[in-house]
């Protein structure tokens, strides 16, 4: 099913139920705990597969700091809009960039990344 195809009244939906879900201490903690031992520092780039809501993203964009650059990509167009909206409302839009794309083709080459993460894309990727 993916979301790729969500209509934009039905992804706006989930997005808030998604953004939600993000705001809980269990959740917070957990990302923060994931992004530590990734070692996610200022200056870096880091891109995060299957972006959705750029709830990740957000958080990376805080950590890699003015220097650095947060790129978050998507499937789903409606996401990508959402996340980019979501990061403007946050301050945090010279940081972070949203695009549409597979996880399965990068639209990217080599060597881009300091880091790439992908929290919960796996389970919605085809074999």
């Amino acid at each position: 099913a993916g979301t790729a195809g969500l209509d934009a009244t039905k992804a706006r939906e989930l997005a808030g139920r998604l953004e939600l879900r993000a705001k809980s201490q269990d959740e917070i903690d957990a990302r923060a705990a994931y992004l530590d031992l990734l070692g996610v520092e200022a200056g870096e780039r880091v891109l995060d597969v299957g972006c959705g809501t750029g709830v990740v993203t957000r958080d990376i964009a805080g950590r890699v700091g003015p220097t650095g650059r947060a790129i978050g990509i998507d499937q789903s167009p409606q996401f990508v809009a959402i996340a980019g909206e979501l990061a403007q409302a946050a301050g945090l839009g010279g940081r972070v960039e949203f695009r549409e794309g597979s996880a399965l083709h990068l639209p990217f080459p080599g060597g881009t990344f300091d880091v790439a993460v992908a929290v919960t894309v796996l389970s919605h990727t085809p074999g």
